[in-house]
C-alpha cells in the first residue's frame, strides 16, 4: 500500500541512471531572488546583499537565479570577475603611463627624462646609445669646441670687454637691442682707449667701477645669478647701460 511522507526536508536531490522507486515524485521549485534570496540565504548574507552595489547585485542575481549557484559561490565567481578587471584597468593604465614617457616605480610615477643627443659627424646620435668613455670623450670635444666658438665670438663682437665677462654674457640668449647697446659700450671704450691709453682709463672710471661691482654682486645675491648673468641683467635696462659705459668706456 502507498504512503504519503509530508514535512520532509531535503538537504539534497540528485538525478540517476535509475531510481529504486520509479514511481517517486518530488517537487522542484526554482528559487525567486528578485528580492534577495527569501529561503535560501541566511539573515547575514541577504545583509551582505543589501550593501553590495546595483550592478554587484545584479551580478549575483545572474549567478544564482540564472546559473542556479548557491550565495557564497555567486560571490565568489563575481568576486573573481571583479579581480580580473582591475587587473585589466591596471594594465591598460600602465600601458598608457609608458606609451606617455612615465616611468613606474614602487613608490611613485614620474615623467621620464627626455632623450639626450649629441653631434657626431654631422648627425645626432642618442646619449644612451654610445658607450661612457667614447660618451665622455665626445662630451668633452664638444665642449672644447663651444669654448672655441664662444671665444671667437667674443673677441669679434665684444674685444674690449673682459673676455670671461664677454664670453660669459654671450653665453646667453640676448636680443638684439642689448647686444647693439653692448657693442656700442665696446666702441665706446676703444675710443677711450685709443685717446688717453687703457692707464688712463682706469684711473677715470675708478668710482663708476665700483658703483657697478656693487650692482651687480647686488644682483647676484638677489637673484641668485652668475657674475656673467648679473652683467647681462643689467645691459637689459637703461640705467644698467648707463653704469656699463661710466664704469668702462666714457671720459673722465
Amino acid at each position: 500500500m502507498a504512503e504519503e511522507i509530508i514535512n520532509l526536508e531535503l538537504d539534497e536531490l540528485s538525478l540517476v541512471g535509475k531510481g529504486a522507486n520509479q514511481y517517486a515524485k518530488a517537487p522542484i521549485f526554482k528559487s525567486d531572488i528578485s528580492n534577495g534570496d527569501v529561503t535560501k540565504m541566511t539573515e547575514d548574507q541577504k545583509a551582505e546583499l543589501d550593501k553590495m552595489s546595483d550592478a554587484m547585485k545584479k551580478k549575483m542575481k545572474e549567478y544564482m537565479e540564472q546559473k542556479g549557484m548557491s550565495y557564497d559561490k555567486a560571490k565568489a565567481m563575481c568576486n573573481e570577475e571583479m579581480r580580473k578587471s582591475y587587473e585589466e584597468e591596471n594594465e591598460r593604465l600602465r600601458k598608457a603611463l609608458i606609451d606617455n614617457g612615465f616611468v613606474i616605480k614602487s613608490d611613485s610615477i614620474e615623467k621620464k627624462a627626455a632623450e639626450e643627443f649629441i653631434e657626431f659627424e654631422g648627425e645626432q646620435v642618442a646619449k644612451s646609445d654610445i658607450p661612457a668613455p667614447v660618451l665622455k670623450a665626445l662630451e668633452e670635444a664638444e665642449a672644447k669646441e663651444r669654448e672655441a666658438k664662444l671665444e671667437k665670438r667674443a673677441n669679434e663682437e665684444l674685444p674690449h670687454w673682459d673676455q670671461e665677462v664677454a664670453k660669459g654674457i654671450l653665453k646667453f640668449d640676448l636680443d638684439d637691442k642689448i647686444l647693439e647697446a653692448l657693442k656700442a659700450a665696446d666702441a665706446a671704450f676703444e675710443a677711450v682707449m685709443t685717446e688717453k691709453g687703457e692707464s688712463d682709463v682706469d684711473g677715470d672710471m675708478s668710482d663708476p667701477a665700483k658703483a657697478l661691482e656693487k650692482r651687480q654682486k647686488e644682483l647676484m645675491e638677489e637673484k641668485g645669478l652668475t657674475k656673467e648673468a648679473a652683467m647681462a641683467e643689467l645691459a637689459k635696462s637703461k640705467e644698467g647701460r648707463d653704469l656699463i659705459n661710466k664704469a668702462y668706456y666714457e671720459k673722465g
